[in-house]
């Protein structure tokens, strides 16, 4: 039995089945995430090297190459390129298609930790980093000062407003431009130097044997451990002042007597302005696969809960804000379909002549677009127009020939189940077409492909949904109508 005549023989089990799927669809489209473009992971892995005030050719011969060499084992490896400038490198690792781009990014990570000790000790610890179209920050806001001291609003941005941002689901990197960091100028005395037969290298490894926090073991006591650790890190200026160098004689020598400490702040790598003003710039991503709309909208309520811990005269500006784009983006979207489905039901209209087709086109559109979110929830698509035009196709096409049967005469069932076995055939190739010709792209794989992929699969499920609300959806409402106007003729 097919669909029409199942429809036509048990009409309240398929509208509370379509009903059900309507339900289904809008609890799916509750859950759904909402994000600018479809997440894509290809096998691209970078790494980034900060070797500060090394050459170029320094950073490539002691830091770059032997990154290479390492990452070079690693199993599906492709191309290896990589840049190196003043003071940083970048090394980019493509792999083969195919290649799980996670496992591709742990490999990467591994081979770069095995070399990591070989590396020279000022090279700071390798940043390394996936692919990702939606690595764009979902958020991002300037603080200014009224007095232009960037150094107290560092502090605040590191201690406090960076930690409770990182306390937000789905948020993931934070990156911090323009703020300004303490440092410490030490300035030697060549003639004390030379007093004491000291060197710049043994002051310099004196003070770095020092200035560390050196960890102590654990003390047992009444049943509870406790982690034990020495505090040598530096805190003061008279910490420095006190370092013991050497000996001469009996007596210490302490940096004290051969140089002189002064707090300044170290020169900024990034600077950062708004509006003319220098400012802190702080840019907010999203983990993979988090919802934009989401993350973007409860960053906003964070900044808004930390107005009060503000220091005194500090301004936060909004200067990016994904949430509200992409809001109004979606708007426009809805608007689109909206407009599109009232100019269907009118085209509807003009070629049958008959307001009930058209009533029925009207609750078609809807019902399918709502029992669609589900199966787009399943696979993560999204909405589109194709779902809607193979929906007004296989409606206009049916809805024809059942009125030219009830014109020659016969009942509103036996006109359905006429026009389902006439118009069945082209329905379904027309569907059919759509769907296989959407297949290669859903199915292909390269570069791009899982950016042309959600767009095949929602038009795939779309062209299924609507053909299968057609053949389900036209038989009740017209079975409905007719009998209505049938029942209303015989009063």
């Amino acid at each position: 039995m097919s669909l029409p005549k199942i429809s036509i023989s048990r009409p309240v089990f398929m509208t509370m089945v379509l009903v059900l799927l309507v339900l289904l669809g809008l609890v799916s489209y509750q859950k759904m995430d909402v994000n600018e473009m479809p997440d894509a992971s290809y096998p691209y892995v970078s790494v980034s090297v900060t070797y500060e005030g090394a050459q170029p050719e320094q950073i490539d011969e002691q830091v770059v190459r032997k990154i290479e060499e390492a990452v070079s084992e690693a199993k599906g490896v492709r191309h290896i390129t990589s840049t190196s400038t003043e003071g940083s490198a970048d090394i980019g690792i493509e792999f083969k298609i195919g290649i799980d781009p996670s496992k591709a990014a742990q490999d990467v990570r591994d081979k770069v930790s095995a070399v990591r000790g070989d590396l020279p000790d000022g090279v700071k610890e390798p940043v390394i980093s996936r692919f990702d179209m939606n690595a764009a920050p979902v958020a991002a806001i300037a603080l200014t000062t009224q007095d232009g001291d960037l150094r107290e609003l560092s502090q605040f941005v590191n201690d406090t407003l960076k930690p409770q941002l990182q306390k937000v689901a789905g948020v993931g990197q934070i990156q911090v431009s323009g703020q300004t960091t303490r440092e410490v100028e030490l300035l030697l005395s060549q003639e004390k130097l030379n007093e004491f037969g000291l060197s710049i290298s043994e002051v310099t490894q004196g003070l770095q044997a020092v200035n560390r926090d050196i960890p102590a073991g654990t003390l047992d006591h009444a049943g509870q451990q406790t982690t034990v650790r020495t505090a040598g890190a530096f805190r003061s200026l008279d910490d420095v002042y006190s370092v013991v160098l050497g000996t001469r004689g009996r007596q210490p020598i302490r940096f004290e007597q051969v140089g002189r400490a002064q707090d300044t702040v170290k020169e900024p790598t990034t600077l950062c302005r708004y509006d003319g003003e220098a400012v802190i710039g702080v840019e907010i991503g999203k983990q993979s696969g988090g919802n934009a709309v989401r993350v973007a909208t409860d960053v906003k309520k964070t900044l808004a809960r930390l107005e009060k811990e503000l220091p005194a005269g500090v301004s936060v500006h909004l200067v990016r804000d994904d949430a509200a784009r992409i809001t109004q983006s979606m708007d426009d979207v809805w608007f689109d379909l909206i407009v599109g489905g009232f100019f269907a039901v009118l085209i509807v209209f003009w070629f049958l002549g008959d307001w009930h087709s058209t009533v029925i086109s009207a609750l078609a559109i809807p019902t399918s677009i709502a029992a669609a979110f589900s199966f787009m929830h399943l696979g993560h698509f999204s909405i589109n127009t194709m779902s809607l035009l193979g929906l007004s196709l296989s409606v206009g096409l049916l809805i024809d020939v059942a009125q030219q049967q009830l014109r020659v005469g016969k009942d509103c069932a036996e006109a359905l189940v006429t026009a389902e076995k006439l118009r069945l055939r082209p329905i379904l190739m027309t569907s059919l077409a759509m769907i296989f010709g959407m297949l290669p792209i859903a199915l292909g794989t390269g570069n791009g492909a899982e950016l042309r992929a959600p767009m095949a699969y929602a038009i795939i499920g779309g062209i299924t949904t609507s053909t299968v609300l057609t053949l389900v959806i036209v038989p009740i409402a017209y079975t409905w109508i007719y009998n209505w106007r049938h029942i209303r003729k015989e009063g």
